[in-house]
């Protein structure tokens, strides 16, 4: 089993890296738009949803979220893009619950893309 982890390719190591960093700024940028904000309207343009956090009309804070994981989650918690009144208040203080859902979504395919590697490495290995 060393053997088979220690041949995984160091540059999706790297890739795997800057994705799952990409994904804690979105979170933490999540995170610091809803103590700017008592609405949140969420907009998706192409692989990218806008999230605009609005006290009393105006913008306060935006955050571009990319990560699938994390869109497929935050849609889910608004009707029709918009999370307000109590529902805004619901959001932000099951954030951390939802923040800790998303990133073990994210360790688990990732744990699945190694394992496959891996072991389609170890094979390789053990043929030639």
């Amino acid at each position: 089993m060393l053997l088979a982890m220690s041949l995984v390719h160091p540059e999706n190591n790297l890739k795997m890296t800057h994705i799952r960093l990409l994904l804690l700024k979105e979170l933490q940028e999540l995170a610091i738009g809803l103590q700017k904000g008592n609405k949140l309207l969420m907009r998706q343009k192409g692989g990218i949803l806008m999230c605009q956090f609005v006290m009393g009309g105006l913008v306060r804070h935006l955050a571009e979220v990319r990560s699938e994981l994390l869109i497929e989650a935050l849609l889910q918690k608004g009707m029709g893009g918009i999370v307000e009144g109590k529902h805004y208040h619901a959001f932000l203080h099951g954030f951390k619950a939802m923040t800790l859902h998303v990133k073990s979504q994210w360790l688990l395919h990732e744990l699945e893309l190694e394992q496959h590697e891996a072991s389609g490495d170890y094979l390789r290995a053990f043929v030639a």
